[in-house]
């Protein structure tokens, strides 16, 4: 997102008695931020030692890396020694120093596996690591297990996709009773969505928790981060942690500092001439919270204008309760030209994050006339770089417009969008290049999720 969006999520941060939002300081330029794929960040507690993830291009393959540092700053990373052959990632330290936990599809008693389980090191005498041992049961599962987090308490939060949750990747907490794992049990709804939660950084008392999901509403990129607050055993609705942390990129890897006091994150972001591959980026605590108070983006917080947002949600609802054409396609065809024409796209800053997803929904239902379809296009990619459209909204509208203009589609999104395997090499890059995860997710996700959209009533 732009400048102009980061300025007005600090607005409203500053209405709602908050401190302004600073923007995220890229860490370790050159060194351990570099043109590869560098992620999920995790110190040892005197900070000496980084250890991170480097992923391929593709985000298929994960190995750890690890740096020391020295008087002259940070060393050249290498490998670190456990991580060689196979697949690990999501490094954590804990603050005694004396475990590392991360995540792998090593082979378990000898037999491969696929999917990626939690695996643990105690730390030897000699300051080394000892031999990794698999978490087993009941934390590991016959899925994948992601981001283990122990808080002080000595539970363990991750993410899952073990079957039985309220999406196909949720996130879990198992309690330490007597030295054990107990059975893992779901954070639940106010967490938990039909989406994908995959990361759960939990702050060491347990008060708060910032976690990464894709496939929410309100995501803008591939995948965003969240943030969640327990007052008396309750957690309280995720909120979008804004265009300060999430931008039409992949957010991942939330780490907090074991002090307490920074917040480390990965993203994709091209902002400072970046190459699109992820980065790790810093900010203070403080600044986390106070984005949280801010409301997450500054259009959930306070859309411009109300009253047009209440009567695009209202266009909205009429176009899924009445989607018999010619009567609420051409009504509200001609409305929302009067808003398009007054105020240009009707984006997340104007008529918050509903009314955006409102406003695109009704013209993506305009195929009756392609031409009106094509000129909002061109509006929306332009709001879409100030991070005022989502990823998806874009590559849905964009392929309805080629396909009544009777050409290929870009990213796959309408009926018979692949025909070949060449075609759907030429899709996945097109969404790879948008922050969009690949064409065969993207079509298990929509036959397991898809229906009619009903905007709140007001």
């Amino acid at each position: 997102m732009s400048a102009c969006a980061l300025v007005l999520a600090c607005a409203a941060a500053a209405a709602a008695g908050a401190a302004p939002a600073k923007e995220a300081e890229l860490f370790g330029d050159g060194v351990v931020s570099t043109g590869d794929f560098e992620s999920h960040p995790a110190f040892t507690p005197d900070g000496r030692t980084l250890y991170f993830v480097k992923s391929t291009p593709s985000f298929t393959d994960w190995k750890i890396w690890m740096t020391e540092r020295t008087d002259a700053g940070w060393s050249q990373p290498k490998p670190a020694p456990f991580s060689k052959e196979h697949r690990d990632a999501d490094p954590y330290v804990t603050p005694d120093g004396k475990r590392l936990y991360f995540i792998s599809d090593r082979p378990v008693d000898g037999k491969p596996k696929e999917d990626m389980d939690i695996w643990v090191m105690e730390r030897k005498s000699d300051g080394g690591w000892g031999e990794p041992r698999n978490l087993g049961a009941p934390v590991n599962s016959s899925g994948s297990e992601w981001l283990p987090r122990p808080a002080a308490s000595g539970a363990l939060y991750f993410g899952s996709d073990r079957s039985g949750g309220l999406g196909k990747t949720d996130l879990y907490r198992s309690a330490l009773v007597d030295g054990k794992y107990a059975a893992p049990e779901n954070l639940g709804p106010s967490i938990n969505s039909a989406a994908e939660e995959y990361e759960p950084c939990i702050a060491a008392d347990e008060s708060f928790l910032v976690f990464m999901a894709a496939g929410r509403p309100d995501d803008t990129g591939a995948g965003d981060l969240y943030i969640s607050y327990r007052k008396d055993g309750t957690w309280s609705p995720a909120k979008n942690l804004g265009p300060t942390i999430n931008r039409r990129a992949l957010e991942i890897g939330p780490y907090l500092s074991l002090d307490g006091k920074s917040f480390y994150f990965s993203s994709a972001r091209k902002a400072g001439g970046r190459n699109g591959l992820g980065d790790i980026y810093r900010i203070d605590v403080d600044t986390l919270h106070a984005l949280a108070r801010g409301g997450g983006t500054a259009a959930e917080a306070a859309p411009e204008d109300p009253a047009l947002r209440r009567r695009v949600l209202a266009m909205a609802r009429d176009d899924q309760t009445d989607p018999t054409p010619p009567g609420s396609y051409e009504r509200n065809g001609a409305w929302i030209r009067e808003i398009v024409a007054e105020h240009g796209w009707p984006g997340k800053s104007l008529v918050g994050v509903d009314g955006a997803h409102a406003a695109w929904l009704v013209v993506q239902h305009q195929d009756h006339d392609v031409v009106f379809q094509r000129r909002c296009l061109e509006q929306m990619r332009l709001a879409f770089e100030s991070g005022e459209v989502t990823a998806y909204e874009l590559s849905f509208l964009t392929d309805r417009v080629l396909s009544n203009e009777g050409k290929p589609q870009m990213y796959g999104t309408q009926s018979v969008g692949v025909r070949s395997p060449e075609d759907e090499a030429r899709v996945d890059a097109n969404r790879f290049a948008l922050g969009l995860p690949p064409w065969r997710e993207f079509i298990a996700w929509r036959q397991e999720h898809h229906g009619p959209w009903l905007p709140p009533v007001e």
